[in-house]
Order: C-alpha cells, then sequence, then structure tokens
C-alpha cells in the first residue's frame, strides 16, 4: 500500500513539474532552480508538486523501514533522513 502512495506520488510529481515547463517557458529549468515556479502565476502548482514528492520519500522510507537490516540499508536510511534507532 504504502510503496504503491510513494510511486504514485512520485508519478504525480514529475506531472506537475512537466506541466509547469509547459506553462510557464520564461523559467529556464537548466539555468533556474525549480522552486522559482513558485514566484510565477502557478505557485500553487509547485507547492502541490513538492508536496507530492515529500508524501513520495516519507512513504517509500515507512514502507522500507522495517525491511532495513544491513550497512548500506541503515546508511540508505539516514540519507531518506529518518535515522533507525538500534534495537
Amino acid at each position: 500500500m504504502l510503496s504503491r502512495l510513494s510511486i504514485a506520488s512520485a508519478v504525480l510529481f514529475a506531472l506537475l513539474l512537466g506541466s509547469l515547463h509547459l506553462l510557464e517557458p520564461e523559467f529556464n529549468p537548466p539555468w533556474r532552480f525549480i522552486s522559482e515556479y513558485e514566484l510565477g502565476s502557478f505557485g500553487w502548482m509547485m507547492r502541490l508538486a513538492f508536496l507530492a514528492l515529500a508524501t513520495s520519500l516519507g512513504s517509500a522510507a515507512v514502507a522500507i523501514f522495517s525491511q532495513v537490516r544491513t550497512v548500506a540499508g541503515y546508511i540508505g536510511l539516514v540519507g531518506l533522513g529518518v535515522p533507525r534507532q538500534a534495537s
């Protein structure tokens, strides 16, 4: 369930960001940060995209939290911002 939410949220993020590239062509992605899309008239879409990205990363972290058993897994959790306590 959480893995599907993670994938769906990531796809939503990509779709929203892609549509912002089309709706606001004055922002040149290679030279600007994507957060600058919030400054335009479609700022609400960028905030929604960031919410989708946060949902994707958070649900992925929760989905894999109980499966981590190796050093590489712990490093990955730290990379996602979810430190694992020793059990």
